[in-house]
């Protein structure tokens, strides 16, 4: 622990690319990503909270370039991430689930997102919400993960 911050720890990052599944422009595509919590202690209650800040994610043509999310103790729940459709001539079904897990990878709740998207173009979402899960199993709740499926829009 360094100046009243938690240094980050993540877990190794879960991945199909090792099976030749992403990144094979296959009709279908799917990765997994996991990462441990990584938080701030604030003074009070509306600076506590836990955060996630993720990267590069790939399936076929389909592409997360980053992910920041965040939870607070009072319950609210914060995810922006940027998209973007490496296809030339065709775009994808985008199809990505993020899932709020414990320590034990129990899931306490998740977020799914679907949309399509024309070859090249990009894509922000920023999604605000605030749910009694999380304030309940808020002291729990240390990993994020994503899951990315990508299909051909032909």
């Amino acid at each position: 622990m360094e100046n009243g911050n938690e240094v980050p720890i993540s877990d190794e990052t879960q991945d199909i690319a090792a099976t030749g599944l992403a990144n094979s422009k296959c009709p279908c595509s799917e990765t997994d990503e996991a990462l441990c919590m990584q938080y701030d202690k604030g003074q009070n209650l509306a600076t506590l909270n836990t955060s996630w800040s993720m990267g590069r994610l790939d399936a076929g043509d389909c592409e997360v370039r980053m992910t920041d999310a965040y939870i607070w103790p009072d319950g609210k729940v914060k995810i922006y991430a940027e998209y973007h459709d490496h296809g030339s001539v065709f775009g994808d079904h985008f199809k990505i689930n993020y899932s709020f897990q414990t320590s034990d990878k129990k899931e306490i709740f998740s977020i799914e997102s679907k949309f399509t998207l024309t070859a090249g173009e990009d894509y922000s979402l920023n999604h605000e919400d605030n749910l009694p899960v999380i304030k309940e199993y808020y002291d729990r709740i240390t990993t994020l993960s994503r899951h990315l499926s990508c299909t051909p829009d032909y």
